[in-house]
C-alpha cells in the first residue's frame, strides 16, 4: 500500500503541470476521479495500518493462576480453565472482528481508487493521443 501511494504521487509530481491546470470538462473529471482516487488509496493505507496495528490483550498473572490451581480439585481446576479459554477466545474473536472489518474497508477502498485512478489513465492516454 504504502508503494502504491508512493508510485501514485511521483507520478502526480511529475504530470502536476497538466494535471493540476484543467481547461477543458474533460480535464476537470481527470482531476476529480484522481482526487477520488488517491483519497481512496490513502484511506485504504490507513484501515490497512489499523488492521496491523497490535491490539492491548488483558495481562494474564501464571503464577498467581497456577498457584490457584494446585489448590483447586480437578472439578474446580477444570472449571477454571475452561473458564480462562473462553474469556480468552472470547477477547480475541473481538479483535480479529476489528481487524476483519478494516481489511474489508482497505479493500473496497483499493478497489474503489483502482477504478477512479483507471479512469485518470484513460483519460490522460486519450488526451495524449488527440494531442
Amino acid at each position: 500500500m504504502t508503494t502504491a501511494l508512493a508510485g501514485v504521487a511521483v507520478i502526480i509530481v511529475l504530470r502536476s503541470d497538466r494535471l493540476f491546470d484543467p481547461a477543458l470538462p474533460i480535464e476537470w473529471i481527470q482531476l476529480v476521479a484522481l482526487l477520488i482516487g488517491l483519497f481512496a488509496l490513502v484511506c485504504a493505507w490507513g484501515h490497512t495500518l489499523l488492521a496491523l496495528k497490535c491490539s492491548e490483550m488483558p495481562a494474564l498473572d501464571l503464577r498467581q493462576m497456577i498457584e490457584k490451581l494446585n489448590t483447586e480439585d480437578l472439578a474446580s481446576r477444570d472449571q477454571h480453565l475452561a473458564d480462562i479459554y473462553l474469556n480468552a477466545t472470547t477477547s480475541l474473536l473481538d479483535v480479529v472482528k476489528v481487524k476483519q472489518h478494516n481489511l474489508a474497508l482497505a479493500y473496497e477502498e483499493l478497489t474503489m481508487s483502482a477504478w477512479f485512478l483507471g479512469i485518470v489513465t484513460v483519460i490522460t492516454l486519450g488526451i495524449e493521443i488527440l494531442d
